[in-house]
C-alpha cells in the first residue's frame, strides 16, 4: 500500500482501540450476567435487571477487527505469514479456554447444557459452526465469522501477492457487504429461518460484512484524513443489516456504536480509552470474552444461590473471570504465544 500508511504500520499499538475493546467487552459482560442468565439456568432466580442490547458489543469488535487485520496484513506482508500469525494470536488461548469451559459444564455443570467429547474435539477447531456441531459455550459462534473475514483477506494477499491496495481491498468490502445486504434483505429477521437462507447468512458473513468494512475504510480514513464516502456506506449498510436481521431498536444501538468507533478512529487521542480500566479489560477482551460466558456466570449463579444476594454474585462473576482472564492473557497470549511466533514466523516469508 502507499506509503501514507506507515505511520499506521508501526509497532507501537493504538491504545485507543484496546479501550473500545474495553467497552465492547463489558457490554457483552453485563448482557450475559443479566439478560442471558435465565437461559442458562432457568430454574434460578431472575436478575434485578435486563441488558439485552449487551450483545452487541460483538459488532463493535467486528469493526475493531476490520481495522486491526488489515494494519496486521500489511505489517506481515506475506500471506502465509498473516495466516499464520492469525492462527497463533486465536488458537493457544482458545484451547486452553476451551479446557476450562469443558471442565465447568461436565463437573459443576449448566442447567441447559451438556456436552460430549467429540463435540469438545470439533469444538477445537474454531469450525464447528460450518459442521453443525454446537458450541461447548454460545460465544464461540464469533469466531468462526472472524476467519471467514480472515480467509477473505488471505485470499486477497495471495492474489495481489506484495501488491495490495488500497482500491483492491476497498473493492472487494464494498461488493461483499453489498451481497451481505441483498442477503439480509432476502432472508429477514431472526435466527430460525429456511435452510438455504441460514447457509447464505452464514457462508456470505452477510449480516456483519459491513462493519468488517467499515473497519477496513475506517483505517485508511485515519491514515489520509480525506474523507471518503466509504466510511457512510459501510455505516449506513450495518445499520440497515441490524434493522432487518433484528430490529429498529438494535438499529439504534448501532447507531451509537457507529458513531463511536468512526470518532475514536478519526480522534485518536482520547485518554478515558489509553488507560484506566477501560483499556485494562481491553487489553484481557479476548481472554475474557472466552471465559466468562461459562466461568463467570456459574459463579454469578452460585454465589447468588448461597446469599441469596445477586449483586454478590454478580462481583463474584465479574473478578473471577477477569482474575482467570488476566492469567490466560499474560501466561498464554502474551508469553506462550510470543515464543510460538518467534519460533514458526522467522522461517516464513
Amino acid at each position: 500500500m502507499n506509503s501514507r500508511y506507515s505511520s499506521l504500520k508501526q509497532s507501537h499499538r493504538f491504545r485507543e482501540l484496546d479501550g473500545l475493546r474495553g467497552v465492547a467487552i463489558l457490554l457483552v459482560l453485563i448482557g450475559h450476567f443479566s439478560a442471558t442468565y435465565p437461559v442458562y439456568f432457568p430454574s434460578g432466580p431472575i436478575p434485578p435487571f435486563s441488558i439485552y442490547f449487551g450483545g452487541m458489543g460483538v459488532q463493535l469488535f467486528f469493526m475493531i477487527s476490520g481495522y486491526v487485520i488489515l494494519m496486521s496484513a500489511l505489517r506481515q506482508g506475506s500471506a502465509v505469514r498473516y495466516l499464520v500469525n492469525r492462527a497463533i494470536r486465536l488458537y493457544p488461548a482458545y484451547w486452553v479456554a476451551l479446557a476450562i469451559s469443558s471442565l465447568i459444564i461436565a463437573t459443576v455443570g449448566i442447567e441447559y447444557k451438556t456436552i460430549t467429547v467429540p463435540q469438545v474435539l470439533v469444538n477445537a477447531t474454531m469450525f464447528q459452526r460450518f459442521l453443525f456441531v454446537e458450541n461447548v459455550d454460545d460465544v464461540y459462534w464469533t469466531l468462526a465469522i472472524e476467519w471467514q473475514f480472515y480467509l477473505l483477506l488471505f485470499a486477497l494477499l495471495l492474489w495481489k501477492k506484495k501488491h495490495l491496495t488500497e482500491n483492491t481491498v476497498l473493492k472487494a468490502a464494498v461488493a461483499w457487504a453489498f451481497i451481505g445486504f441483498i442477503i439480509c434483505v432476502w432472508a429477514g429477521p431472526g435466527e430460525n429461518l429456511p435452510m438455504l437462507q441460514k447457509l447464505a447468512v452464514w457462508a456470505i458473513v452477510a449480516e456483519h460484512a459491513p462493519l468488517f468494512g467499515l473497519g477496513i475504510a475506517c483505517f485508511i480514513f485515519a491514515a489520509s484524513r480525506d474523507f471518503s464516502w466509504y466510511v457512510p456506506y459501510f455505516a449506513v449498510l450495518a445499520i440497515a443489516n441490524c434493522w432487518l436481521r433484528t430490529s429498529v431498536h438494535y438499529a439504534v444501538v448501532m447507531i451509537l456504536l457507529v458513531a463511536i468507533f468512526i470518532a475514536v478512529t478519526y480522534i485518536r487521542n482520547i485518554a478515558v480509552l489509553r488507560s484506566g480500566p477501560l483499556h485494562f479489560f481491553g487489553r484481557i477482551s479476548y481472554s475474557l470474552y472466552l471465559t466468562h460466558n461459562v466461568l463467570g456466570v456459574v459463579v454469578l449463579h452460585h454465589v447468588w444461590l448461597s446469599t441469596g444476594n445477586y449483586w454478590v454474585g454478580f462481583c463474584a462473576g465479574i473478578l473471577s473471570s477477569t482474575a482467570v482472564a488476566w492469567i490466560l492473557h499474560v501466561a498464554v497470549e502474551q508469553k506462550l504465544t510470543r515464543t510460538i511466533k518467534h519460533k514458526l514466523l522467522n522461517g516464513i516469508r
